[in-house]
């Protein structure tokens, strides 16, 4: 379960948060006393529980143990794990007395932290106030869902800390500020979501240094730069990496194509831009991609026929051009969405494309044939003469256009070629790229190279 709190103080209302901070310190000849103390201090700031969730906190039970949503380690018989879910209303608390309180456990009885608590559950309360500083004290924390709440301000630095910490759920909340670096020393972390919040700055990229990484979710956020590419080559991500609803630019760098273990990759409503790389044909375990709402150009790569797994394909509202590829009909597609580009040529008829409701066409005016349901224009017919050379009009297009996103993967691999020679010339051994990662790139352009 997860508690629905209300508090209107404007100044620390995680006042919830740091009571059950304080529950699990340890005064070392009280520690027990000060679980039971901080629990009832808890309950007697709720205001409304309608469900009787906290009936069971009173004296009359033997050990706070027995309480509904309070776990405790059979061992010492300390709280471990609080799990209060969309139950509860806290009174408003004025400053004054929060910080007498704060002061009273911190200073007066000498509280030390423990590091017993693994689990913190607190999701969908209307809790407001900043994350405080106090929270890189639980450092046997291994989750922290604070989600679905009004937590404002900067994610406190101190949360790098939390070295035991396996997931951060501090989504739909309205936080600010920048991703701290310090969160890339979470070398434990598999989940991340700090999605729907108000995070600006670019993307750290000491993410990349959180090497057991399963899925990450950024989206709907202010963040602006470009991706960078350490966080591509976290080669553990495999359940989603979602970066969308930002203010990303530049161009998709082609270590994209190192994630082939993940299955969602959703880049849509960002400021992307030039050709979509061919290595993203390198992610054979994607189910779903979108790069919709961005600024990508020329033709859809070839190299997007090995994305066997594919299921939902959307590139919508770009600036893509040529004809729409034939192997999208080989493909297990059951939701394809090219609309709004600058497709041309006749639309395919097979696969995903002979199902009206699984695919979109709308916005590509010089597109024709396809199902009748699409409502398309038929197609003019070749005029004799064109069928005496090799290629037809619209072909001999779409192979300049081919050409032209040839150059720019060319030149990319020069550049990272040039990019690698530097690295390895330094004076320093220790700014010099290492030999696996050398030979690691090199495969990789040569690779990009040969499919093309």
């Amino acid at each position: 379960m997860k508690s629905s709190i209300s508090s209107s103080s404007s100044a620390t209302h995680f006042l919830i948060y740091s009571l059950v901070i304080y529950l699990t310190s340890t005064i070392i000849s009280r520690g027990n006393e000060t679980d039971h103390y901080a629990l009832l201090k808890i309950k007697s700031l709720v205001t409304h529980d309608p469900y009787g969730a906290l009936a069971s906190w009173n004296n009359s039970f033997d050990h706070f143990c027995e309480w509904d949503h309070v776990y405790c380690g059979k061992r010492h018989r300390r709280v471990t794990d609080i799990r209060i879910v969309k139950v509860l209303r806290i009174r408003e608390v004025k400053d004054g007395e929060w910080i007498v309180f704060e002061y009273h456990l911190s200073f007066e009885e000498q509280v030390i932290f423990s590091s017993q608590l693994n689990f913190l559950s607190l999701y969908g309360n209307q809790l407001h106030g900043n994350l405080p500083t106090s929270i890189g004290n639980l450092v046997g924390l291994e989750t922290l869902a604070l989600d679905g709440n009004q937590l404002a301000g900067n994610i406190p630095i101190t949360i790098s800390n939390l070295q035991k910490l396996q997931a951060i759920y501090l989504e739909e909340n309205r936080l600010s500020g920048r991703i701290p670096d310090a969160m890339g020393n979470l070398s434990s972390l598999i989940s991340l979501n700090l999605s729907s919040n108000m995070l600006e700055g670019v993307i750290p990229s000491s993410l990349g240094n959180c090497r057991k990484l399963l899925a990450l979710h950024l989206n709907d956020n202010k963040l602006s730069g470009k991706i960078p590419v350490q966080l591509l080559q976290v080669s553990t991500l495999s359940i989603i990496l979602d970066l969308s609803q930002n203010n990303l630019f530049g161009l998709l760098p082609t270590e994209v194509g190192d994630l082939n273990m993940l299955t969602i990759l959703d880049l849509s409503d960002n400021n992307l831009s030039g050709a979509i790389p061919i290595s993203l044909g390198d992610c054979g375990s994607l189910l779903a991609l979108s790069l919709k709402g961005n600024l990508f150009q020329g033709v859809i790569p070839q190299s997007l026929s090995s994305l066997k797994a594919l299921v939902e394909l959307d590139i919508s509202h770009n600036k893509l051009s040529g004809q729409i590829p034939r192997f999208l009909q080989q493909l297990k597609l059951e939701h394809l969405n090219l609309s709004y580009n600058d497709f041309e040529g006749e639309t395919p008829m097979v696969g995903v494309f002979a199902n009206e409701s699984a695919l979109s066409v709308l916005g590509n005016s010089r597109l024709c044939g396809g199902i009748v349901e699409l409502g398309l224009p038929k197609c003019k017919k070749t005029k004799k003469y064109a069928k005496k050379f090799p290629l037809f009009e619209a072909e001999v297009v779409n192979e300049i256009r081919e050409e032209a996103n040839m150059k720019t993967i060319i030149e990319e691999c020069v550049v990272s070629t040039v990019k690698i020679g530097v690295s390895c010339s330094m004076d320093s051994p220790t700014q010099r790229m290492d030999i696996k990662n050398v030979v690691h790139e090199l495969q990789h352009i040569l690779n990009t190279l040969q499919n093309i």
